[in-house]
């Protein structure tokens, strides 16, 4: 697939779906709704507090009790949560300068 077509196929998609950008990720490529990112972040932000929270602390040592797979899955999870808040912080800080002006 030629760079030219990828990007029209981004565009269509983008029209199609009503989004105003597409964010890629190692996982994949997901598509941000219009003033939506600052809300995604925040909510992935949160769930990444929330996981890390069971992962350390008192939960740390159920996290080191469990099987090798689980933690790595489980730090797999932490981390993509972590690449999508920081993929998404460009498109947040533009809808905030956004609102404001």
């Amino acid at each position: 697939m030629s760079a030219r077509t990828a990007a029209i196929t981004e565009t269509e998609a983008l029209g199609h779906f009503g989004a105003a950008a597409s964010v890629s990720l190692t996982n994949g490529t997901f598509l941000v709704e219009d003033g939506g990112a600052y809300d995604h972040a925040h909510m992935r932000a949160d769930q990444l507090s929330s996981l890390l929270l069971l992962m350390r602390v008192d939960g740390a040592r159920g996290f080191l009790q469990i099987g090798n797979e689980v933690q790595l899955n489980l730090m797999w999870l932490a981390s993509q949560l972590a690449d999508e808040v920081q993929a998404m912080l460009p498109l947040a800080a533009k809808e905030q300068r956004e609102v404001k002006a």
